[in-house]
């Protein structure tokens, strides 16, 4: 937040702060969790699948609140949806790497959406207000098509080259 005060650009430290201790506190207890599981036995795969899914949820949730609070459709951390995207399709199996390309961008479609029918606050934090992109419905229309080509891109090579991996160690 100091380097968006330092550029001029009115960061939401309060809710960018509380995101990061909600973030800190679900990370802590999944990591015990996750510990506790571990020193019962080795999980089976579907419960292994399934905490991964709970993390991934958490973090997406989590990642779209902090989009809100920093743009919405125009804000740069969209694009920290592709790293989670690509790390679950190396994780899990199969068709679910579309799933979760298909969650983000349901999130981040409904983040723009809401903004745009002033359904929830929005947060100028790049672009002045006058000039934001999200009130045109082309550009932010294109903005939301290019970034979920991305997502779904992302996720295909991923889960291809993590299924090939797979199949040369096997």
């Amino acid at each position: 937040t100091a380097a968006g005060w330092a550029l001029g650009y009115p960061i939401p430290a309060f809710p960018l702060g509380l995101m990061a201790a909600v973030i800190a506190a679900y990370n802590t207890a999944l990591g015990l969790q996750w510990r506790k599981m571990l020193r019962a036995s080795a999980p089976p795969p579907r419960l292994f699948q399934a905490f991964c899914l709970a993390q991934i949820v958490l973090d997406y949730l989590a990642l779209a609140v902090i989009i809100h609070l920093t743009g919405g459709i125009e804000s740069p951390v969209t694009v920290f949806f592709v790293f989670h995207i690509i790390v679950a399709s190396i994780l899990l199996p199969g068709r679910s790497a579309y799933w979760d390309a298909l969650l983000a961008s349901a999130l981040v479609g409904l983040v723009a959406l809401a903004e745009a029918a002033d359904v929830v606050p929005r947060f100028s934090v790049l672009t002045p207000e006058a000039h934001a992109f999200y009130r045109s419905f082309a550009t932010a229309g294109a903005l939301y098509f290019f970034l979920v080509l991305t997502f779904f891109v992302s996720s295909f090579l991923a889960s291809t080259i993590g299924r090939s991996l797979g199949e040369k160690v096997a």
